[in-house]
């Protein structure tokens, strides 16, 4: 995959998981330019976090351009990542995570509003279907400019898990996908999965490799994993930082690439005015398309579902207004 020569990065919210993306960016080489944007008062902690990023470029990166800047300096910036807000803790569950978070996003996107920037913005900031679909009803981008990570983290645990289970050391050999809402909802997609090219209905009814039992387990444990490491480690960081550097990634690629991400269904799958996790083509710095899949009976439905639950939840948010 070859990158565009330029790719100028804003991260807003330079916690964890902010500073664990552009890491992640860094040792890929995704970028050329990168600008840290967070409260005034953390500036001087934020500066020390870059003071030792500098030295991660010195074997992985050939670039150094890096520093803490303000929202006057977005107008030449690709690709803002938003990771501000306050992140999960022990016991909490995404969504109560909205009311708090809705108003650092609303705050953030009508800064936004006051510059000339004209790219794309990836939220990251959890719940992030819900949070996605109030920056596109504040933000004056059009739908094609903006997406939140959603389901591509966790198409990414449900591919380890069945790695794991089935002793696969090579995850190119697996092929799977989770769509819906970034959260309890989320629906795997067992017909478009595959296992060494093989359709995993087929593994499953032949029974010999996968067992219904074992795939109920890795279901379980790819809804499960975020609050088994939060309850553990107390957050999450490292997948979500891997996950947001593939879409930055294929986002500033010249050419077209297929990706998971939560974007606007403006009615694809019969659905609109939602933001889901669903396949897409990423390129040039926006959503190329939306890819709608023959899904079986049992797939719709809970997508339907899933769908359903982002829509209430957006239902209860007051003042969805610049």
């Amino acid at each position: 995959m070859r990158l565009q020569g330029k790719g100028k990065i804003a991260v807003i919210g330079c916690g964890r998981v902010g500073m664990t993306i552009l890491r992640s960016l860094i040792l890929r080489s995704v970028g050329n330019r990168y600008i840290l944007i967070d409260k005034l008062e953390n500036q001087s902690i934020i500066e020390a976090e870059i003071s030792d990023l500098e030295d991660v470029m010195v074997p992985f990166h050939p670039y150094l351009d890096i520093f803490f800047g303000t929202y006057s300096d977005l107008d030449s910036v690709d690709i803002i990542i938003i990771a501000a807000g306050a992140a999960q803790k022990r016991g909490q569950s995404r969504t109560a995570l909205l009311t708090q978070n809705f108003q650092v996003i609303k705050s953030i996107i009508q800064k936004i509003n006051t510059t000339n920037f004209s790219g794309s913005i990836l939220l990251v900031t959890n719940p992030c279907d819900v949070l996605a679909y109030c920056v596109a009803k504040i933000s004056s981008l059009p739908p094609s400019k903006i997406l939140a990570t959603g389901t591509l983290l966790d198409s990414h645990r449900y591919r380890i898990e069945l790695a794991k289970e089935l002793r696969i050391n090579n995850l190119n050999l697996i092929d799977a996908f989770v769509l819906g809402e970034h959260g309890r909802s989320s629906v795997i997609i067992k017909s478009a999965s595959t296992i060494k090219h093989l359709p995993l209905k087929y593994l499953l009814k032949k029974g010999e490799y996968l067992t219904l039992e074992q795939f109920g387990s890795i279901e379980q444990t790819v809804i499960e994993k975020a609050k088994m490491i939060i309850n553990q480690k107390g957050w999450t960081d490292q997948g979500i930082g891997a996950a947001a550097t593939v879409l930055v990634r294929k986002l500033l690629c010249p050419e077209d690439s297929f990706s998971i991400a939560s974007v606007l269904l403006q009615g694809e799958y019969g659905m609109k005015n939602v933001f889901l996790g669903v396949p897409v083509i990423l390129g040039q710095g926006e959503i190329k398309e939306i890819i709608e899949w023959e899904l079986d009976e049992e797939e719709q439905r809970a997508l339907e579902i899933s769908a359903a639950r982002i829509k209430d939840l957006i239902s209860g948010i007051e003042d969805l207004t610049v």
